[in-house]
């Protein structure tokens, strides 16, 4: 089938073409916040208020796309169908490429590898001038052609075309017939993305309903990239794995703090240092009246335990409050509450370490009351991953010091080079990220679960951060320096931690 172009100047001498690289447009430079186009359709049907929008709209274009076709082509059918004013019928073809635009996010992967100079090739029925503003909109800035068809790559016709005037060193694409097996037929170098599609972890979301969340993942993982080694991993650990786990424990945080009617939750340095923005967006949506304050501490200032140290966890946990940890055998936690007469203190942890595994002795009986999402009984579970994929990039907090009307941290010396310190920006970069796409998405799915379910969920995403073996390569020797620095002062201050 062939497509009609406008004539051009006789095809260049094999010596006279440019070498540049082709690409697709649609689930390859860009993709689609929603992911199913069909939902940018459904957006429309509900702004128009046409129930059955999507179905009226496919089979507009299924009547128009035996022939090269635009979305000229399509909404003139739309319209006769609807019997709809052809004002009426301009103004929603224009809603639907806003709405396009609005759901346009970037591939950064796949537009990080295009050049100035290079080609991108679009089987599509909307207008160049659309698509070039979807890319902008994307951030894509690289200067290109652009050739747009309603199915040249899809029959083939367009390839032959191209190789008149430019030579092509690859084609890139997402369609294993239109951008792999069509361009192969003619001599033209390809190669498959699936990019856009969702990941194995971001299939666990959805597969357990939580198709908003699963979105958040997905969006951050295509607007992130790097080719710093080891960083892409700690960028996938974040979108795919961290940033879901602490969300969906923020929910039942708020829900236990809730029920225990407490003004105030404590989130522990430096584990906690993302975990409190989650929660604190957990509030915001919701409306909570509850305080999330980071509280200065570690191992290290609770063994030690200064009198202005004590002075501030009293003031710290004064109107009542919930001590939050992402993980932790709570050993040293509950020596310290007898020292500030407080039996029963609330704690919650994501992950309840036995005591025994990390190597410390067993809390005091009834100095803390924990709750746990993920108990011992559950299986043997590596917390060091866990606690890598959520460094602090401040150091240790050894004290505090008490002045007139507050407290400021005493913090060890930084000790972690500077390569460690780039990787956990790099996470905590990529967290912040998560987190401001999140804001773009209802998370009604996440909010409907029941306590059960979102601890089920959170189990296997835990399984699965606990598999990211390749976090030791980036972070287990300064990992093992500071816990032996911790454990060292413990025995010499005769504390088995």
């Amino acid at each position: 089938m062939t497509e009609p172009t406008r004539e051009t100047t006789a095809p260049a001498e094999a010596a006279d073409r440019p070498t540049v690289r082709t690409f697709d447009v649609f689930d390859t430079l860009i993709a689609r916040r929603c992911h199913e186009p069909w939902r940018v359709f459904e957006a429309l049907g509900e702004k128009a208020g046409i129930a059955d929008f999507v179905d009226r709209r496919r089979k507009a274009e299924a009547r128009v796309a035996g022939r090269p076709y635009t979305l000229d082509d399509v909404y003139a059918e739309l319209g006769r169908d609807l019997g709809l004013e052809a004002d009426v019928v301009a103004a929603m073809k224009a809603l639907e490429i806003e709405l396009e635009l609005d759901t346009a996010i970037p591939i950064a992967q796949n537009i990080a590898a295009v050049r100035d100079g290079d080609l991108l090739v679009s089987d599509m029925y909307l207008p160049a001038t659309a698509i070039r503003g979807l890319l902008a909109r994307a951030g894509f800035s690289r200067e290109v052609g652009l050739v747009v068809t309603s199915a040249g790559k899809h029959h083939g016709w367009i390839w032959p075309k191209l190789k008149e005037r430019v030579t092509i060193e690859e084609h890139l694409g997402d369609n294993a017939h239109s951008d792999v097996a069509s361009p192969k037929a003619h001599g033209v170098p390809a190669r498959h993305t699936a990019a856009s599609a969702p990941s194995p972890i971001e299939r666990i979301l959805l597969d357990r309903g939580l198709r908003d969340l699963a979105l958040v993942a997905r969006e951050t993982r295509l607007a992130t990239w790097t080719t710093t080694p080891g960083h892409r991993l700690l960028q996938l650990v974040q979108a795919g794995l961290n940033f879901p786990l602490l969300y969906l424990s923020s929910i039942v945080l708020a829900r236990r703090a809730l029920a225990l009617e407490v003004p105030r939750v404590l989130f522990s340095a430096r584990d906690c240092n993302l975990w409190i923005h989650a929660f604190s967006d957990i509030l915001r949506r919701t409306g909570t009246q509850i305080e999330p304050r980071y509280l200065l501490t570690s191992r290290l200032a609770r063994m030690r335990a200064s009198p202005d140290y004590l002075a501030y966890v009293e003031d710290a946990l004064a109107p009542g409050a919930v001590v939050a940890d992402i993980c932790g055998t709570g050993a040293s936690l509950a020596r310290l509450m007898p020292a500030l007469g407080r039996e029963g203190q609330e704690v919650f942890f994501i992950h309840k370490v036995r005591p025994q595994s990390a190597g410390v002795a067993a809390p005091p009986e009834g100095a803390c009351a924990v709750t746990a999402m993920i108990t011992p009984e559950m299986g043997e579970f590596d917390n060091r991953h866990f606690e890598m994929a959520n460094y602090a990039g401040h150091g240790m907090v050894e004290d505090v010091i008490a002045f007139e009307g507050g407290f400021a941290p005493r913090l060890a010396p930084e000790t972690r080079n500077a390569a460690t310190l780039a990787a956990i920006a790099e996470q905590r970069d990529t967290f912040m990220k998560a987190l401001e796409i999140s804001r773009r998405h209802r998370l009604d799915d996440a909010f409907a679960l029941d306590d059960e379910a979102i601890v089920a969920t959170c189990l296997e995403l835990y399984r699965q951060l606990c598999g990211q073996k390749k976090l030791f390569d980036l972070f287990a020797e300064s990992h093992v320096e500071e816990d032996a620095r911790v454990m060292a002062e413990s025995r010499a201050h005769g504390v088995a931690l």
